[in-house]
């Protein structure tokens, strides 16, 4: 919310690969929305960027509501795109040869489970209760 009334979108991330400046930028692009009366609800574009980072201010009118003027920015710049990703990990040892899971070293250093062993072999597991019955 800005003063007399009026509201203001803030802009401090683009998509990747998103110019926000200079020709064929996010800046002109809106400008040129508004110029043709696709969006009239913008009064105001403002770039506030500086080292610390990015800020562009979008004022709106004061009978603009801000989430239909958003979505109207979504729908005609690059505010908002979709781009594909290979999601790909290897899992790697610490002297860079490929782990393979169960492999024989891993088997050795491995407890052993009840379920490994024969059962016909296996001693019978007693309750910590029953542990303390028996002495």
């Amino acid at each position: 919310p800005l003063k007399q009334g009026k509201e203001a979108i803030v802009v401090t991330e683009l998509p990747f690969m998103v110019k926000k400046g200079g020709p064929g930028g996010l800046i002109e692009k809106i400008a040129e929305l508004v110029r043709e009366k696709k969006i009239p609800e913008i009064s105001d574009l403002n770039d506030y960027s500086d080292k610390r980072g990015m800020r562009l201010m979008i004022e709106l009118k004061r009978d603009a509501i801000p989430k239909v003027v958003l979505n109207k920015l979504y729908k005609h710049t690059p505010m908002q795109s979709t781009f594909g990703v290979n999601m790909v990990a290897r899992a790697v040892r610490e002297g860079g040869a490929r782990a393979h899971p169960r492999g024989a070293a891993d088997r050795a250093r491995a407890p052993r489970c009840d379920h490994r062993i024969d059962p016909r072999l296996a001693r019978p597991r007693r309750s910590a209760r029953a542990a303390g019955r028996a002495l």
